[in-house]
């Protein structure tokens, strides 16, 4: 059973991608892609090149979870019909764990080529963390939510006129105070 991991380190702009095997020997030379249709056409046709070379069964994409970043691109490759043959799965990581896992593997120098071999090489390492299954249905209420908290977060750096507190600090302040 072959196996094929990649690895994304997104960013505005554009995303590093690295390919390599189950024995960590690199597919393709790391490149980068500019983050738009475009890019992810170039991405889904290197990765569909690797599979067909390498006679790939299952296919394992990583990235770093970067709020606003990275859905798009998640959601495309999980929808992607010429991907499904190799039977994708598509982990969205928590920055720290690929942080953390990036100190055991010796002292790297911090830039997006290594984190998105990094990534590639934690997707290889297995233990991998529960994949939330990507679902267009929802979507909507994840930006939603994404929205609410985000203006939440800057309402909270608000401050009170009476107490000249920080908001979120003087929720009980002013009213015991007055």
């Amino acid at each position: 059973m072959n196996k094929l991991f990649v690895g994304l380190d997104l960013s505005l702009k554009d995303y590093k991608v690295s390919i390599i095997d189950q024995n960590g020997a690199e597919v393709v030379k790391t490149f980068s892609v500019i983050n738009d249709q475009v890019g992810a056409d170039i991405l889904i046709d290197t990765i569909l090149r690797c599979c067909k070379a390498l006679a790939v069964d299952t296919l394992f994409i990583g990235l770093e979870s970067t709020s606003v970043y990275g859905w798009h691109i998640q959601h495309l490759l999980a929808d992607s019909p010429q991907l499904k043959p190799y039977h994708p799965h598509i982990i969205c990581f928590n920055p720290k764990l690929i942080e953390n896992f990036k100190k055991s593997l010796g002292n790297l120098p911090k830039n997006d080529w290594v984190d998105a071999n990094t990534i590639a090489e934690r997707l290889r390492f297995g233990r991998l963390p529960k994949s939330c299954p990507v679902d267009f249905r929802y979507l909507a209420l994840q930006r939603l939510v994404y929205s609410f908290l985000a203006n939440s977060v800057a309402a909270s750096r608000l401050y009170c006129a009476v107490c000249r507190m920080p908001l979120y600090l003087n929720r009980w302040f002013c009213m015991l105070q007055f």
